[in-house]
C-alpha cells in the first residue's frame, strides 16, 4: 500500500491472488504469477539463492514490525506471565540491537533446530535490514490509523477506531517490563 505509488503503481494495475506463506513464492517460481509478497527470512533464502529477485523493499515502509494481540481479560487475570514475556522479548530485541552478529547466530541455530535450511549469512542480512519498534508510540499509533485509513479505501474493513486516543492499545505489561529492565 505504501510501495506501490513510490513505484508509480496503485492497487488497480494488480491482480491479486489469494495465497498463503510459501505458496505465493511457488506460484512466482512456477511463472503462475508476476510477482509475490514475501516475508523474511524465506524471501532472503529465496534472493540468495536466485530464486528470486526483490523488486522493493517494504521494511521501508513499516514502522510497525509486531505487535502482540491478548484478551484483554487474560492480561488482567495474569499479567505477571505477560511482563515476563515482554522481559524476555525486550532482551532479545537488545540484543538483536546491540549485538547483531550474535542474534543471527541463535536466530539461525533456532530455525535449522526445527527444520528450516537457514544460512546465517541470510538470517543476518535480513536481522540487519528489519526495523523493529518496541514501544506503541505515537508515531506506530498515526501509521496504525493511515493503514487503516488505506484499509476502508480499499473495502477490505469498514471502519476502524481513532488509534491515536483508543484505550485498547494496553501497553501496560511491557512497559512494566521495560522498567523491570531498566530500559525506558
Amino acid at each position: 500500500m505504501y510501495g506501490l505509488p513510490k513505484i508509480g503503481m496503485s492497487e488497480k494495475d494488480l491482480k491479486w491472488m489469494s495465497l498463503k506463506g510459501a505458496a505465493r513464492v511457488q506460484a512466482v517460481i512456477s511463472g503462475n504469477a508476476a510477482a509475490g509478497v514475501g516475508i523474511d527470512p524465506l524471501s532472503g533464502i529465496l534472493e540468495r539463492r536466485e530464486k528470486v529477485r526483490v523488486l522493493e523493499n517494504f521494511c521501508k515502509y513499516d514502522t510497525v514490525s509486531a505487535m502482540m494481540i491478548s484478551n484483554p481479560v487474560t492480561l488482567k487475570k495474569h499479567p505477571g506471565l505477560f511482563v515476563n514475556y515482554f522481559k524476555a522479548w525486550l532482551t532479545a530485541h537488545g540484543l538483536r540491537k546491540n549485538n547483531p552478529e550474535k542474534f543471527a547466530k541463535v536466530y539461525t541455530a533456532g530455525l535449522q533446530e526445527i527444520g528450516w535450511k537457514a544460512k546465517y549469512p541470510v538470517i543476518l542480512a535480513v536481522i540487519k535490514r528489519v526495523r523493529a519498534v518496541p514501544f506503541i508510540t505515537k508515531k506506530v499509533r498515526a501509521y496504525l490509523n493511515d493503514m487503516a485509513d488505506k484499509q476502508v479505501k480499499l473495502g477490505w474493513i469498514k471502519s476502524h477506531p481513532d488509534y491515536l486516543t483508543i484505550k485498547k492499545l494496553n501497553d501496560s505489561a511491557l512497559r512494566k517490563a521495560a522498567a523491570e529492565l531498566g530500559l525506558k
